[in-house]
C-alpha cells in the first residue's frame, strides 16, 4: 500500500472513531437525562427560556409604564423589538428541542423492553442531533440576541 493510501485510510478511521464516540456520548447523555435531552440541548434551552422570560417582563413593564403616554422613543422601540425576537427564538428553539427529546415509553410497551426501547430512542435522538442540530450556531444566536438586549437596555437608560 502506498503512503498516500495509508494516510487516507488512517484519516477515515480516525473520522469514523470520532463520529462514533460523539454519537455514543450524545446517546448516553440523552438516555441518562431525566428530560430525555442531551446536556447541550438542556443548557441552550435554559438560556433561551431565560432570555424569553426577561424579554416578556420588559415588554409587560413597558406596556404598564407607557399607558397614557405617547409612543415609545426609538431606543425603547429597539429594546421592544429585541424582546420580541427573544421570544421568537425561544419558540423556534422549543420546536427544535422537542424533536431532540427521547420520548418516554408508553404503557403498551412491555416492562422488560422499556430500557431497550429508551436506549434505541436515545440513539436515534443522538443521531438526529449530530445530523441536524448545530449547537454552535444556536449559542452564537443566543449570545448575539443577549448582546443586542444589553445594548438596547443601555440606550434606554441613557
Amino acid at each position: 500500500m502506498d503512503p498516500l493510501s495509508a494516510l487516507s485510510l488512517a484519516a477515515c478511521i480516525v473520522q469514523f472513531v470520532d463520529f462514533g464516540s460523539r454519537l455514543l456520548s450524545s446517546a448516553r447523555s440523552a438516555y441518562k437525562s431525566a428530560s430525555g435531552q442531551t446536556s447541550e440541548v438542556v443548557r441552550l434551552s435554559t438560556i433561551s427560556e431565560d432570555l424569553a422570560i426577561l424579554g416578556k417582563n420588559v415588554q409587560d413593564e413597558a406596556n404598564r409604564i407607557n399607558n397614557g403616554r405617547p409612543g415609545p422613543r426609538s431606543s425603547e422601540e429597539k429594546l421592544l423589538r429585541v424582546c420580541q425576537r427573544c421570544m421568537e427564538i425561544n419558540d423556534e428553539f422549543k420546536r427544535v428541542a422537542a424533536s431532540l427529546t427521547v420520548q418516554t415509553a408508553s404503557n403498551q410497551e412491555r416492562f422488560w423492553f422499556r430500557r431497550e426501547i429508551r436506549a434505541a430512542k436515545s440513539f436515534a435522538v443522538a443521531l438526529a442531533e449530530l445530523k441536524d442540530f448545530e449547537p454552535k450556531v444556536w449559542r452564537e444566536n443566543l449570545e448575539d440576541i443577549r448582546q443586542q438586549m444589553i445594548a438596547a437596555s443601555l440606550a434606554v437608560l441613557w
